[in-house]
């Protein structure tokens, strides 16, 4: 009685296991086939965005309302207001919204997987401002030498008090003095930070 070779065996059974995984995984719903796939690279584009919009000077965008109110305007629920009184006090944050929409490849897939739950769309808002947040500090930590030689220009006698030395180690640099924690803080907070610098 023939038999099969070794090799041969071994083919055929390596492809019956393989086969039995990949069954396994077939035999799943799709839909949760579709949140394990989701679970690993869902955040990736959006998280990426969120980093190039905050490098790109919008440092203080809360991602949670910009998906909040965007996902509103798309539905068509303003919150009780008529649309062009919804439009009219968002306008800065639907302009973010849309602008999303263009560059986040994945977006029209990804959405209809973090509309479906509150949480998901929760932890979305949440990558995407730690994304925003990793984005900035790694920027701050890396001040060069020439961004505090032009710093100093603008400030009397031509140096920071504290100083901050451009010999010292990168991460031993911070921002402890008030001058440049000034030109660090945001326009609409500048008065409050003048008034109460160590506040």
């Amino acid at each position: 009685m023939p038999t099969s070779s070794p090799e041969l065996m071994s083919d055929t059974n390596h492809s019956q296991s393989q086969k039995c995984r990949l069954g396994h995984a077939f035999d799943q719903p799709c839909s949760k086939k579709r949140r394990l796939f989701k679970s690993e690279n869902i955040f990736e584009n959006w998280s990426r965005f969120a980093a190039w919009k905050t490098r790109n000077g919008k440092i203080d965008i809360d991602w949670a309302e910009v998906l909040d109110k965007g996902i509103m305007w798309d539905s068509g629920s303003y919150g009780g207001q008529p649309r062009c009184k919804f439009r009219e006090e968002n306008c800065a944050v639907l302009e973010i919204f849309i602008e999303t929409k263009k560059q986040v490849v994945s977006f029209e897939d990804d959405m209809q997987f973090f509309t479906s739950s509150s949480d998901r769309l929760d932890n979305l808002a949440k990558a995407m401002n730690q994304a925003a947040g990793n984005a900035c500090s790694n920027d701050i930590s890396s001040l060069k030498k020439e961004v505090l030689e032009y710093t100093t220009v603008c400030m009397p006698d031509n140096k920071l008090n504290p100083p901050i030395l451009h010999c010292d180690f990168k991460a031993e640099r911070g921002f402890v003095d008030v001058q440049f924690a000034h030109l660090l803080c945001l326009i609409k907070n500048c008065d409050a930070f003048d008034s109460n610098p160590e506040g």
